[in-house]
């Protein structure tokens, strides 16, 4: 107890005075404060050794969540399954817009691009350089599917790089 009053007087705390019940939230008046933090909560950790709890209040706003507006992105319609027949069976009748299935098709094909965009190319060059060990047509096939899939996800990076520059 002796460590606590010397911290006390160290960091010159002082204890506020108070007039009152203690427990202000019985006597018939509103909690306005909830209103304004509806997300704070408090947390009483364990005392330890010591016979008392500590109490950590946690005042936090809510965050308005802004929906963002749908942008359709180019390389989509480029994509084999966004033919017009596909695309017409894949709209279920209930949703509003074909915003769902766009978004499905760009999270399936698309999603997490300049990570797959990387991994591609970490796939291509170990096969060039196993072209220029090994000349041979397996190597080189090897080597053109490696340099077909990374020069496709690089070009959909570039084109959605582009697009969003402008929006």
């Amino acid at each position: 107890m002796q460590h606590f009053q010397e911290l006390v007087a160290d960091c010159n705390l002082l204890d506020l005075p108070y007039v009152g019940s203690v427990f202000t939230w019985w006597n018939k008046r509103g909690l306005d404060l909830i209103g304004f933090f509806p997300n704070s909560y408090a947390e009483f950790d364990v005392g330890g050794v010591s016979d008392n709890a500590r109490c950590l209040v946690t005042l936090t706003v809510r965050q308005a969540s802004v929906r963002k507006p749908f942008k359709l992105f180019n390389f989509l319609i480029e994509n084999v399954e966004f033919a017009p027949t596909n695309f017409a069976a894949s709209v279920p009748p209930e949703a509003k817009g074909a915003e769902a299935v766009y978004t499905r098709l760009n999270r399936t094909h698309y999603g997490d691009l300049s990570s797959r965009t990387k991994v591609s190319f970490d796939d291509l060059c170990p096969c060039q350089t196993q072209v220029l060990i090994n000349p041979c047509t397996a190597t080189f096939q090897v080597e053109y599917e490696a340099a077909t899939r990374w020069y496709h996800l690089s070009r959909i990076e570039e084109q959605l790089f582009q697009q969003k520059s402008r929006i």
